[in-house]
C-alpha cells in the first residue's frame, strides 16, 4: 500500500517553489529596469545607421554638384615624358622652351566644372575593351582626376570613414566595353551604399540615341502579320528585339554606324587623319618644335598608339590596306574589326534572359492587334534601359574606421 504525502509537509518542494517564485519576480523587475535602456540602445543603434545612410548619400550629392575650380592634366604627357624626358607636371620659375611649349599646347584646364562633369569626360574617353584600355593619350587625365577626387571625398568624410567610389560607363549593358574610374580601400562586407546616374551632356552620341525611337517605330510598322498564338508571338517578339539589338550595338541601322564604331570614332576621331591631330588645331605647333630637338616624336607617339590597340587584339596590329606601313587607320580597322567579332560571339547570351522576359510580358499583357502604340513604347524603354552612350553610374561606399 502507497503512502499518501501531503503538499504541506514536503519543505523540500516548498523551497523548489519560493525560488522559482522568487526567480521569475527577479527577471520581471530586471525586465522593466532594463528595457528603456536596451529601448536607447535601439534608438542608438538606428540612428547611426540613419547617419551613416544619410552621409554616403550626402557624399555622393556632394561629387554630383560641386565644381572642381582648378583642376587640369596633360594630354599625351605620360607617353611626351617617356618620349623626352621632360617632367610635365614641373613647376618653377625657370622652365625651359620645351617645357614651357608643353605645358602650353598640351596642358588641359578644365574650369568649373563639376566633379560628376570631369568622370563622365574622363569615362567616355578612355575606350577600355574587355578590361584593356585603347586611349592611352589621357593617362594624365586618369591619375589627375583620382588624386582630386581622393582629396575631396576624405576632407569631405573625415578621418572616421573609408570609402570606395568605382563611376562606371557602359554604353551597352552587360558588354565589357566603355570606360572606369575606381579610388579608394577593398569595403568590407558591412558597408553603406549609394548609386546614382549621371546623364551625359549634349554630345556626340546625343542624335544617334535620339533617333533610336524612329528607327524602332520603322521596324515596327513594316512588319506585315503577328503570329496567332501564343508561343509563335513571343518567339516573334524576342526576335525582332533581338534584331534592333544586334543593329544597334553591331551593323549600324538607317545609315548611321553601331554604338561601338560611333564610340571607337568618338574617342579617336582626332587622330583619324595622323596621329598628330590628337593635340587638335596645336599638333603643328607642338610637334614641329618638338621635333626639331626630338626627332622621332611623331613616330613614337604612334607607336604608343599601335601598342595599345594590339594590346586589346592580343596579337600586332596588320597592314590592313596593302601599303607597307601601319598607320592609325590599320589600327582602328583591327580594333573595330575585333570588338565586333567578340560582341557578336556573347550578344545573345547576355541577353537572352532579358529577351524572355520581355516577350513573356508583352504577349501577357497586350492585345498587339489593338494596342501596337503600346508596344512601340515598350519597345523603346526596353531598348533605351540597355542600350544607353548618354548614362553613367556611380557607387559610393562608405564604412567605419576601426581602431
Amino acid at each position: 500500500m502507497t503512502k499518501k504525502r501531503f503538499f504541506l509537509k514536503n519543505k523540500k518542494a516548498l523551497s523548489v517553489m519560493h525560488d522559482a517564485v522568487l526567480f521569475v519576480v527577479m527577471i520581471s523587475f530586471s525586465s522593466v529596469l532594463l528595457f528603456p535602456a536596451l529601448q536607447s540602445d535601439i534608438a542608438v543603434d538606428n540612428s547611426i545607421e540613419k547617419h551613416r545612410e544619410e552621409l554616403v548619400d550626402e557624399t555622393l550629392l556632394m561629387i554630383s554638384t560641386s565644381r572642381a575650380d582648378d583642376f587640369g592634366y596633360t594630354l599625351a604627357g605620360s607617353q611626351i615624358k617617356d618620349i623626352t624626358n621632360i617632367d610635365i607636371d614641373c613647376s618653377g620659375k625657370d622652365l625651359s622652351v620645351v617645357d614651357t611649349l608643353v605645358k602650353t599646347f598640351l596642358g588641359r584646364e578644365q574650369k568649373h566644372k563639376t566633379y560628376a562633369d570631369l568622370c563622365v569626360e574622363n569615362l567616355v574617353c578612355q575606350l577600355e575593351v574587355f578590361g584593356t584600355r585603347v586611349n592611352i593619350f589621357t593617362n594624365d587625365f586618369d591619375e589627375s582626376l583620382k588624386e582630386e577626387l581622393n582629396e575631396v571625398i576624405s576632407k569631405y568624410l573625415g578621418e572616421k570613414y573609408h570609402f570606395h567610389m568605382i563611376a562606371r560607363w557602359r554604353p551597352v549593358l552587360g558588354i565589357d566595353f566603355g570606360g572606369d574610374i575606381e579610388i579608394g580601400l577593398s569595403p568590407p562586407d558591412t558597408t553603406h551604399v549609394s548609386k546614382t546616374y549621371l546623364t551625359l551632356p549634349n554630345t556626340f552620341f546625343s542624335e544617334w540615341f535620339d533617333e533610336i525611337d524612329d528607327y524602332i517605330y520603322d521596324t515596327i510598322d513594316n512588319i506585315n502579320s503577328w503570329s496567332s498564338d501564343d508561343d509563335g508571338l513571343k518567339l516573334q517578339i524576342k526576335n525582332l528585339t533581338f534584331g534592333i539589338i544586334e543593329n544597334l550595338t553591331l551593323y549600324g541601322f538607317n545609315g548611321r554606324p553601331s554604338i561601338l564604331d560611333k564610340s571607337i570614332d568618338y574617342v579617336f576621331s582626332p587622330i583619324i587623319e595622323g596621329i598628330g591631330n590628337i593635340f587638335g588645331d596645336s599638333s603643328e605647333m607642338v610637334l614641329d618644335p618638338l621635333e626639331t630637338v626630338y626627332s622621332n616624336v611623331r613616330d613614337e607617339l604612334l607607336n604608343f598608339f599601335i601598342e595599345a590597340v594590339s594590346n586589346v587584339l592580343g596579337t600586332k596590329v596588320s597592314d590592313s590596306n596593302g601599303d607597307g606601313k601601319l598607320d592609325t587607320d590599320d589600327a582602328l580597322f583591327a580594333l573595330k574589326e575585333y570588338v565586333a567579332g567578340e560582341v557578336d560571339s556573347i550578344l545573345f547570351s547576355v541577353f537572352d534572359g532579358y529577351l524572355e522576359s520581355f516577350a513573356d510580358y508583352i504577349v501577357d499583357t497586350f492585345d498587339l492587334t489593338t494596342q501596337i502604340a503600346l508596344l512601340k513604347q515598350n519597345l523603346i524603354n526596353f531598348i533605351k534601359d540597355h542600350i544607353n552612350p548618354l548614362r553613367a553610374e556611380i557607387v559610393l561606399t562608405i564604412w567605419e574606421v576601426r581602431g
